[in-house]
């Protein structure tokens, strides 16, 4: 019977090992834009500047330079391109930043010309490849967020007052559910098969158009660091990362709202369940969303139709 214990441990461990492996196998959720490509699930914008040099005699040392130079020139122009496009919420993408604010758009240009080289490829037809990077979170996130993306203050759970209950004794702490299962570290909304589209700072609502999840409700120190939600394609994948935590509230949504589809509506039932503990509010603070959504199709900086 030991033995018999002790295998099935052993397989559930094997099981588990192999979920996780195949979940990290799984592709990121990326946004492909002429030569460049946003990558939603890890904060990432790319993009691939291709040069053809007129003398391909890379033995030159001048000559590649000049190749490697053109090629950058390239890849910044496209990254730029990739970042105007990116939406911020529903109302707004990068590039109407600049009708408000030529700043802004100022130092946007200077992040993108400070962008890392993370590639560059010598083909055998004679062409330079170079790909830059940027991160779509940190000091690019600080910049374009919206001002009422404040710093929150940590939420503290309400002590009971009743003389006679233990519980307001300071020693005893704050109040938390009996069983785990009543509240959660994390929220994971299900927006597949809704045409959900990206953004910077999606809104949840529930179906009376009440906000559960916006710019009020987040932490901007989060929001910067992390990013205000993640984007996943998986459902598994979701449920294993470490953002949501152990135990997470799963939702499903039922519609989305606007005409760019980035903000989501779920039920008033799921909302009931965000609104009913501090610790919700806790996490949403911290920014713990996942949303899981479709493959995106490949678009162009001329077809992304949100005004501006």
């Amino acid at each position: 019977m030991k033995n018999r214990f002790t295998f099935f441990m052993c397989l559930v461990g094997l099981i588990a090992i192999y979920s996780s492996v195949e979940c990290e196998k799984l592709p990121d959720l990326i946004e492909k834009i002429n030569g460049g490509s946003i990558n939603w699930t890890k904060g990432i914008i790319q993009a691939t500047g291709i040069n053809i040099p007129d003398n391909r005699d890379f033995n030159i040392p001048l000559n590649r330079q000049e190749a490697l130079a053109a090629a950058t020139r390239t890849a910044l122009d496209e990254l730029l391109d990739v970042v105007k496009t990116i939406k911020i919420n529903s109302e707004i993408k990068v590039d109407s930043l600049g009708t408000k604010n030529k700043v802004i758009i100022e130092k946007i240009g200077h992040m993108v010309k400070d962008a890392k080289i993370i590639e560059q490829k010598y083909l055998t037809d004679g062409k330079v490849e170079i790909t830059v990077q940027m991160a779509l979170r940190g000091g690019f996130a600080q910049l374009v967020l919206p001002e009422d993306i404040k710093q929150i203050d940590d939420i503290k759970v309400v002590k009971s007052s009743q003389k006679n209950d233990p519980s307001s004794s300071p020693k005893s702490g704050p109040i938390y559910p009996k069983e785990k299962k009543d509240f959660f570290t994390g929220l994971i909304i299900d927006a597949t098969g809704m045409n959900t589209t990206p953004s910077m700072v999606p809104v949840v609502l529930d179906e009376n158009g009440r906000k559960v999840f916006g710019p009020a409700f987040m932490s901007r120190e989060s929001a910067v660091q992390y990013g205000t939600s993640e984007y996943e394609k998986e459902i598994q994948r979701a449920k294993q990362n470490p953002r949501v935590g152990a135990n997470p509230l799963i939702v499903k949504g039922l519609r989305t709202e606007g005409a760019v589809h980035t903000n989501i509506i779920i039920s008033n039932s799921d909302a009931l369940i965000l609104r009913s503990k501090p610790e919700h509010l806790t996490f949403l603070k911290k920014c713990r969303v996942i949303i899981v959504i479709d493959e995106l199709k490949k678009q162009t900086a001329k077809n992304n139709n949100l005004n501006g």
